[in-house]
């Protein structure tokens, strides 16, 4: 199978098989992190090519905030009662990113792998300033929030609402 089609779009199949960080700015306001953990992701962030780009410039970001990191303490308590959960291994990636400044998600299946839905793990323990915002989200697809389809609108509600919850 090949892992992208004539127009750079990654496949379905490919998606449900490969947990795929992707990232994002949202109303030049939040730099999000997201794990897919085998979803499908967005159409703006399935562009091969696109995708690539804002991985090289994230991988190449400052760590801004390497001490001031913010988790949601209730989810990885949860997480602490699988049997096969390593804490440290499992925090890295997203502390690695809210280090720089993204609100870091993680996709969650519900118990019949039919769907599920992000939830946030770690962020900055405070807002990078806005002219960072707008310097490294400019490397990043953009979300208009007024210019999403209505589906794509109610997920990142969700999303964005989850970030007052951390502690």
């Amino acid at each position: 199978m090949r892992w992208y089609d004539e127009d750079m779009r990654m496949p379905e199949e490919y998606m449900l098989t490969r947990d795929i960080d992707w990232f994002c700015c949202v109303d030049r306001q939040y730099l999000l992190h997201f794990a897919s953990n085998g979803s499908l992701i967005p159409e703006f962030a399935a562009n091969v090519a696109e995708l690539f780009f804002a991985q090289r410039a994230v991988s190449r970001m400052p760590f801004l905030l390497r001490d001031e990191l913010r988790y949601n303490r209730g989810h990885i308590e949860e997480l602490s009662r699988l049997e096969d959960y390593d804490e440290i291994r499992y925090l890295s990636s997203f502390e690695l990113f809210a280090s720089k400044g993204f609100y870091s998600f993680d996709y969650e299946w519900n118990s019949e792998r039919e769907g599920g839905e992000y939830r946030l793990i770690v962020g900055p323990g405070r807002r990078i300033n806005d002219p960072e915002i707008e310097y490294f989200g400019s490397f990043l697809p953009q979300v208009d929030m007024r210019e999403l389809n209505e589906r794509d609108r109610l997920m990142f509600e969700r999303i964005l609402s989850q970030i007052g919850t951390i502690e």
